[in-house]
């Protein structure tokens, strides 16, 4: 095969095969590891949740939202509600209820937003928490409560962790909290500064384009072999 021959069906091939892969998420349970990841991520859009720019005792209905991220969450009558204290990881407003400010185990919740490929978020407890307390789930991917990767203890001793997924390759579109699989004793909670990050669309080619892809790479084979001097 002549040398300009193999080097387009080198460049159809390698068309055909450098597609984007099966979705990978990255779990991480520490914030600067998870920036870090964000930072590597092309072209990256970030936005944060802080709930800083509501009214203390707003309340966040089921099936309502903020900040581009929609809750949905059945508490037993109980709803979600922006909460007010000095003692949060971005004072002063941060995620509770409208029972004295608290959520508490067995309280979860899913958000909904636009096409993202990371999201993270700090969750804080006066109370001694467990290994597995906690998880932030995207589909079936979920990353728990690592206890031993305490964040930071804020000045009433509430001690902060951190939960994120990074998916490089496919953006999802909803996450969800659960505190109700680890039977551990109750303990009460709060979250704040929901981080989420998108790298945007990425081009995937059609069926069609790959067909035509593969045919050509198939006709000049064929080609080259015809071509292909015999001997004498």
């Amino acid at each position: 095969m002549r040398h300009d021959t193999w080097a387009t069906a080198l460049v159809i091939a390698g068309a055909l095969f450098a597609l984007p892969t099966q979705a990978s998420l990255v779990t991480f349970t520490n914030r600067v590891a998870f920036d870090t990841a964000l930072a590597a991520l092309p072209g990256a859009a970030t936005s944060t949740l802080n709930f800083d720019s509501l009214a203390a005792n707003t309340l966040i209905a089921s099936g309502t939202g903020t900040g581009g991220i929609t809750f949905n969450y059945n508490l037993g009558g109980v709803s979600l509600q922006v909460t007010s204290g000095a003692t949060t990881t971005s004072p002063a407003n941060f995620l509770g209820t409208n029972d004295a400010g608290l959520l508490q185990q067995g309280d979860n919740f899913q958000m909904g937003f636009g096409a993202a490929n990371a999201i993270g978020l700090y969750v804080m407890s006066l109370d001694t928490l467990f290994d597995d307390d906690f998880r932030l789930a995207v589909g079936g991917t979920y990353v728990s409560l690592l206890t031993t990767d305490l964040q930071q203890t804020l000045s009433d001793g509430t001690k902060v962790y951190f939960l994120g997924l990074v998916d490089a390759a496919q953006a999802f579109t909803s996450a969800s909290v659960r505190t109700d699989q680890n039977g551990t004793g109750q303990f009460l909670w709060n979250t704040d500064d929901i981080v989420t990050a998108s790298i945007g669309p990425r081009t995937v080619p059609e069926p069609g384009t790959l067909a035509l892809l593969g045919a050509s790479l198939a006709a000049l084979l064929a080609t080259s072999m015809r071509n292909k001097p015999q001997a004498s």
